[in-house]
């Protein structure tokens, strides 16, 4: 039987010019190749979206803006193995510092864009998530003997036939007042 391991979680960063930097495909590529990365797992399981949170009043942040990251890291594995290797990939994630999760996106995004953007991150979660996956492989053969096994069913059903045609009959003459 094969699991599947979903992990899904969020990031909260805070990005200068955050709806260029949501608006660039590179931002979601370097933040899947930094997950990947951390988790050790291939990118291609890493699905980002990207949103705006809500704006920061301070007058600090007034020219920074929140970006809400959703993500969802999807792997199979044997049933068997799958919560533990779910629980791994989440205590990787979990392991690495803001700091150092923020330097490693910055990375990947400059290298996939080409364009530097100042990235704090303020949070990250990852919950684990383990679906049984069942597969199997039924085929439907006829029996040896060509299905005529069943000769007590045939004749049952030829004995409902007859009672059914008896009652019909029945109700038949009594609908036209025949006596019995």
């Amino acid at each position: 039987m094969r699991g599947s391991i979903t992990l899904p979680g969020k990031l909260n960063m805070v990005v200068p010019n955050a709806s260029a930097f949501v608006k660039d495909p590179a931002a979601k590529q370097g933040i899947a190749k930094s997950l990947a990365n951390i988790s050790g797992v291939d990118v291609n399981k890493v699905n980002v979206a990207l949103s705006l949170g809500t704006r920061r009043l301070s007058v600090r942040q007034l020219e920074s803006e929140s970006v809400i990251v959703d993500y969802t890291i999807k792997v199979s594995s044997t049933w068997e193995v799958a919560t533990s290797y779910g629980d791994e990939i989440k205590g990787k994630i979990k392991a690495v510092s803001l700091a150092e999760l923020g330097a490693q996106i910055r990375k990947n995004v400059a290298a996939a864009s080409g364009t530097t953007y100042n990235i704090t991150v303020d949070g990250i979660t990852a919950e684990a998530k383990v679906e049984a996956e069942v597969t199997r492989s039924t085929s439907m053969k006829a029996p040896p003997d060509g299905g005529m096994a069943g000769g007590s069913i045939r004749v049952a059903g030829s004995s409902w036939l007859f009672v059914g045609a008896l009652g019909l009959l029945l109700s038949g003459s009594r609908l036209r007042g025949d006596k019995l």
